[in-house]
């Protein structure tokens, strides 16, 4: 492999190890038993990531289903879902993952903000409306946030003109869960970020190191 090409591998490694975020918390939806509260199965070290807890709106939940009914057309700031992450040291998110079904096909609109602006603006949306009101993935960038202090309240708030007895919101379709073996399986619940570390990490100053010792030998070839 010629040198040139070594150099491209090392900008590209570097880049993607700059890139990659790692899971922070993971909500499996199929132990869910339509209590309001989906608790997170899976927490990475350090950090604390509360229960997405419902409000405002009524329970019809199950399992694979943390979804409601009761929303409205437009966003009302007194019905959501909430959860807050936490660390003891500064952190950054980066894209939350999730599959959205609703009992009717009209489309619906799912919003996220955060408590770091008092939940004024969203930060991202999603909209969703399959012809047969399948479970439909979907995923929030989370990444203008910026670098927070050690910890952030997320609200999730929907509207459709689907009625207010559409019950909308996360769920799936995943083995062992209701509704497990369907095609529309879907996922559940990921958020994905990382401790805020101004200093590289010595396996990313090794990369860097290595595509400057690959662009220095091109500039004395050339």
């Amino acid at each position: 492999m010629h040198l040139k090409h070594w150099a491209a591998l090392a900008a590209l490694s570097f880049l993607t190890a700059v890139q990659a975020a790692p899971t922070i918390a993971t909500y499996d939806l199929a132990p869910y038993t339509g209590d309001g509260t989906l608790e997170a199965t899976s927490v990475n070290s350090g950090f604390t990531a509360g229960a997405i807890t419902s409000v405002g709106v009524s329970s019809g939940s199950f399992s694979n289903h943390f979804y409601f009914s009761g929303w409205g057309t437009a966003i009302d700031p007194t019905k959501y879902f909430s959860v807050t992450l936490s660390n003891t040291s500064a952190f950054t998110l980066d894209k939350m993952f999730f599959s959205a079904e609703s009992t009717q096909a009209t489309p619906a609109t799912m919003v996220v903000r955060s408590s770091l602006d008092g939940f004024a603006s969203n930060i991202d949306s999603f909209t969703w409306g399959d012809p047969q009101a399948l479970v439909t993935d979907g995923d929030f960038d989370l990444a203008s946030l910026g670098v927070i202090a050690n910890s952030v309240s997320l609200r999730f708030y929907i509207s459709s003109t689907a009625g207010a007895n559409a019950s909308m919101g996360f769920a799936n379709h995943q083995v062992p869960g209701t509704g497990g073996g369907l095609p529309d399986a879907g996922s559940d619940v990921t958020c994905t970020g990382a401790i805020a570390n101004t200093v590289p990490e010595p396996s990313t100053l090794a990369l860097v190191g290595l595509a400057m010792v690959g662009a220095g030998a091109l500039r004395r070839k050339a």
